[in-house]
């Protein structure tokens, strides 16, 4: 089965399989049941084969596709990677670098001036 990656929960049977493609940074939580998450290797990096549980997270890594086995019936949720407060975009990275001061009051990165005109 492939799907175009949509929000919310998939349900799986016994011995069938997911593909997602294109789903870096989406996050697989996997609300029952058991199965395997396959993350395919290329020159850099071998490939990895995760034992997917109840009630744990996987944040996908590669923009390659990424196949899930069940065993047994599986229940997942496909999270999409968030944007804003989260994980922002390079907008929003380049406002928190460009951010004044840099050093929060009080923290290391802060000195004191010497004499009475501070």
């Amino acid at each position: 089965m492939i799907i175009a990656l949509p929000r919310g929960i998939v349900r799986l049977g016994h011995g069938e399989l997911l593909r997602l493609e294109r789903a870096r940074g989406w996050t697989v939580v996997c609300r029952a049941g058991a199965g395997t998450l396959g993350i395919p290797g290329d020159a850099s990096a071998p490939g990895v084969d995760l034992t997917l549980r109840p009630a744990r997270r996987y944040v996908l890594p590669s923009p390659r596709p990424i196949l899930i086995e069940a065993w047994g019936a599986v229940e997942l949720e496909l999270v999409p990677p968030t944007r804003g407060k989260g994980r922002p975009g390079w907008l929003g990275k380049l406002a928190a670098f460009m951010a004044w001061p840099r050093f929060p009051p009080g923290s290391a990165g802060e000195t004191a001036a010497p004499g009475p005109w501070r």
